[in-house]
């Protein structure tokens, strides 16, 4: 989970700079304050599932904190295939698909293999049976890896880890970057 968090924003901050329509200037980029408006878990597309999950995401005065802690038992041996994370622009009118992705071979990733090697105990994309416990601030998640800086709006993420056959996990997460007044 705190790896494919980790991924999706390292993800959003290289793939919104690519956007043609998301051309930078100061009224839609710049220092930001992260708004979690909605954190939860998703039913994967496929029939099966290779994990168990419970998690709860923190709330204080009915709002989401960004502290996510979460149990995550594997039934079995799992080998895990690929991560996929769609990103929609999340208005009240519409949700719009900015783009796609899917990372292939996760274990072999520059920036999330030795995550999932340290979190997981992986060794070569195979989780072995077992549960495991993961405790992260998705804030400071967001902070590490978007910097100080980002595109303005409110974004959904929908993240999917997958097995051959099986569904890891899904998530969905929704975040407003407003605009940080000096």
């Amino acid at each position: 989970m705190f790896l494919t968090c980790i991924f999706l924003l390292l993800l959003l901050s290289k793939e919104a700079q690519s956007q043609k329509n998301l051309a930078v200037n100061t009224n839609n980029y710049g220092p930001y304050t992260l708004v979690l408006n909605d954190v939860s878990l998703c039913k994967g597309p496929k029939n099966q599932n290779a994990t168990s999950i419970t998690a709860a995401f923190e709330k204080i005065n009915n709002k989401f904190t960004g502290i996510a802690n979460m149990n995550v038992t594997y039934s079995s041996e799992t080998h895990i295939e690929d991560i996929r994370i769609s990103v929609y622009n999340d208005t009240a009118q519409t949700k719009k698909l900015l783009w796609n992705y899917k990372l292939k071979e996760p274990c072999e990733h520059f920036a999330i293999a030795a995550i999932l090697k340290e979190l997981l105990k992986t060794h070569k994309c195979n989780v072995k049976k077992g549960t495991y416990r993961c405790y992260f601030d998705l804030r400071d998640v967001v902070n590490s890896y978007l910097g100080t800086s980002f595109f303005y709006g409110a974004y959904l993420f929908k993240v999917i880890t997958s097995a051959k056959k099986r569904n890891i996990f899904c998530l969905i997460l929704k975040a407003v970057f407003n605009k940080t007044h000096s």
